[in-house]
């Protein structure tokens, strides 16, 4: 195994960065569903299609 293919199996570094990026995406996503909730019109009752 090369040495520049070993090494990223070692570090144990890189696991964490992942996980490190992995909850920045989660962060992002959780906004955006945020920012999507607070963008929705209110329930209108006098809309024909309200439920």
């Amino acid at each position: 195994i090369p040495a520049e293919v070993r090494e990223p199996l070692i570090n144990p570094s890189n696991k964490a960065n992942k996980r490190k990026r992995d909850d920045v995406a989660l962060e992002e996503q959780e906004s955006w569903v945020v920012v999507l909730e607070r963008d929705l019109p209110e329930d209108d009752s006098e809309d024909p299609t309200y439920e």
